[in-house]
């Protein structure tokens, strides 16, 4: 599963998003807006948006829980699996994890 965050809300999707899936969420180019982990171990979940958001005077509409700072446009949320190399599937207890670490503006 894989989740994003769009004006609309929280969904939460089946599989592994590919690349050009990532980029139509965030409606350009990806940049890892945070890196959390999961309750996997060898396994992260990675935060994407647009890499120029801020630049481009997208919506902010979330905002990082650490600092505070904000993130414009929509967001995709997967993992990645150090231990494979590759993104992977999220699980269901990471949802929790990726709601406490991105709030809504």
């Amino acid at each position: 599963m894989h989740v994003t965050m769009t004006a609309e809300g929280l969904r939460i999707h089946d599989g592994v998003p590919t690349l050009e899936q990532m980029q139509a969420v965030v409606d350009g180019y990806i940049e890892t807006a945070l890196r959390i982990d999961s309750s996997r171990p060898g396994v992260v979940i990675d935060i994407y948006c647009n890499d120029e958001g801020l630049l481009l005077e997208l919506p902010l509409m979330h905002v990082r829980t650490i600092d505070g700072q904000p993130l414009a446009g929509n967001l995709i949320a997967c993992g990645y699996d150090y231990n494979v190399d590759e993104t992977c599937a999220l699980v269901d207890a990471d949802v929790p994890l990726i709601l406490g670490a991105i709030l809504p503006i």
